[in-house]
C-alpha cells in the first residue's frame, strides 16, 4: 500500500534536478491520505517519464503540477471504460504542465508503441506509463491544447476500504 501524497513529497527532491531551475514544481493534495496499491518504483517511472516530457515541452521554463484528489465513480460513469475498473472510490493523480501541448492527432497516438514526436531514441515512453497504470487496475486520460499545455489524469482504485480503522486493543 502506498500513500500517494507522502510519496509525492519524496519525489519532489528528485524532480528538481531533472526539471531544472526555470521550471516551478507544485504539489497539491486535496485529501489527507491517498492510499493506492502501487509499487513506488513504478510510480517513480510514471512521474519521471511524464516530467521529462513536460520539461522538453517547456524549453523556456514553466510550471509542472502534481495534484491528488478523490472521486467516486458510479456504475454508469463513462470513465469506467475497462472491465477491471469497478464503481467506487478512486484516487486521481493529475500531472500538468503549461508547455507547448499536443495537437489532436498526437493525443490520439501518444500511447501507441514506438510512436514518438522526438528524435530517434528519444520516445515519449507513454506506452510504458499506460501499461503500468493499467496493471494497477487504473486508467489514464490525456487532455492537451497546443500552446497551453498538457494534463495527464490517472485513476487508481483507492484502498481505503482495506485499511482497518478500528482502535487497537
Amino acid at each position: 500500500m502506498l500513500d500517494l501524497n507522502e510519496w509525492l513529497k519524496s519525489i519532489r527532491k528528485r524532480l528538481q534536478p531533472l526539471m531544472g531551475e526555470d521550471i516551478e514544481i507544485e504539489i497539491a493534495a486535496s485529501l489527507a491520505h491517498a492510499l493506492i496499491e502501487a509499487d513506488p518504483g513504478r510510480m517513480d517511472h510514471i512521474v519521471m517519464n511524464l516530467a521529462s516530457n513536460a520539461r522538453d515541452a517547456m524549453p523556456h521554463g514553466g510550471k509542472f503540477t502534481l495534484e491528488t484528489n478523490v472521486v467516486e465513480l458510479e456504475e454508469n460513469s463513462p470513465l469506467l471504460r475497462r472491465p477491471s475498473m469497478k464503481a467506487g472510490k478512486y484516487i486521481v493523480l493529475s500531472i500538468s504542465d503549461n508547455g507547448t501541448g499536443m495537437d489532436f492527432d498526437t493525443q490520439c497516438r501518444c500511447f501507441e508503441p514506438f510512436f514518438t514526436t522526438k528524435d530517434s531514441g528519444k520516445g515519449l515512453g507513454l506506452t510504458e506509463v499506460f501499461a503500468i497504470v493499467r496493471s494497477n487496475d487504473g486508467d489514464l486520460f490525456v487532455r492537451s491544447d497546443p500552446g497551453r499545455g498538457t494534463t495527464f489524469t490517472i485513476y487508481f482504485p483507492s484502498v481505503e476500504h482495506k485499511v482497518d480503522t478500528r482502535p487497537l486493543g
